[in-house]
């Protein structure tokens, strides 16, 4: 796999493609790097171009502090608006991901900047749909945290049994968890169609809270369910590369059928 860092350390590229006629961004979930979605690049053709969304925290970054709020995380990456706007996108957000990702867009929108031509909002609640207040994790005693973190089932278990890698990594978890448990977006409908993604078994995204994406938008939306817990994303690549296939086709190929039990 080629891959090249872009001199601007927030964004990494899982497969150059100078000439590529769309760009995926990859949005990761809390405490995600750019490993969830480094398979990803035999998935697609020689036209498009993955580019991971790299914060603070982790990869070539990980020395860096994490934000813990949404605002400057969204901050930061519209410094960058230039390469976000530069080709046709999509994004791409699992979890968390989702979240930021619409964010940006309404960040995009608001200052009339290019928007993406479409976000699928992978495992996650929308984004104006209050957290449960019961399940913060962000701010529970290490061991909880820890515990908490292993019945997720997110996180390898080489890590949650290694002190040093968990001591290394739990500021990074706990700011994203605390993104996620304290941001909530004021309901702004996007002009660009979405896709929502959710697992049959996540017990954390119900299917209210996964199709209440349809009120984000004033365009198409469609709901795909997958077979798996909260990170099918990871169980079930292949089946959430294959939708992203089919919304790429439909929008190099506006002819072609979008299918709503891909």
């Amino acid at each position: 796999m080629n891959q090249v860092t872009m001199n601007n350390k927030l964004f990494f590229c899982l497969n150059h493609v100078p000439s590529a006629k769309l760009r995926v961004f990859l949005f990761p979930y809390a405490g995600g790097s750019m490993h969830s979605y480094s398979s990803w690049a035999q998935d697609f053709n020689d036209e498009i171009e993955l580019v991971f969304v790299q914060s603070p925290g982790r990869g070539a970054r990980l020395c860096e502090k994490p934000f813990d709020n949404m605002t400057d995380l969204v901050n930061e990456i519209m410094l960058s608006s230039a390469f976000l706007c530069e080709k046709p996108s999509i994004f791409f957000g699992h979890s968390l991901g989702s979240r930021v990702a619409y964010e940006t867009c309404v960040q995009l929108q608001s200052r009339g900047l290019r928007l993406p031509k479409h976000l699928i909002a992978s495992g996650s609640k929308a984004a104006h749909i209050e957290s449960d207040k019961h399940k913060n994790m962000h701010d529970l005693p290490e061991k909880e945290f820890i515990d908490t973190l292993r019945d997720l089932n997110g996180t390898p278990q080489e890590i949650l049994e290694n002190d040093e890698l968990i001591e290394l990594l739990s500021p990074l978890l706990r700011a994203d968890f605390k993104v996620a448990e304290c941001y909530l977006a004021e309901g702004k409908k996007l002009p660009i169609p979405i896709t929502a993604l959710g697992g049959e078994q996540d017990i954390d995204v119900n299917h209210e809270s996964l199709m209440a994406w349809k009120e984000l938008t004033y365009n198409d939306f469609h709901c795909v369910k997958m077979p798996g817990d909260h990170f099918f994303i990871n169980t079930h690549r292949q089946r959430v590369t294959h939708v992203v296939n089919k919304v790429i086709l439909n929008l190099l190929e506006p002819s072609a059928p979008f299918v709503n039990s891909i």
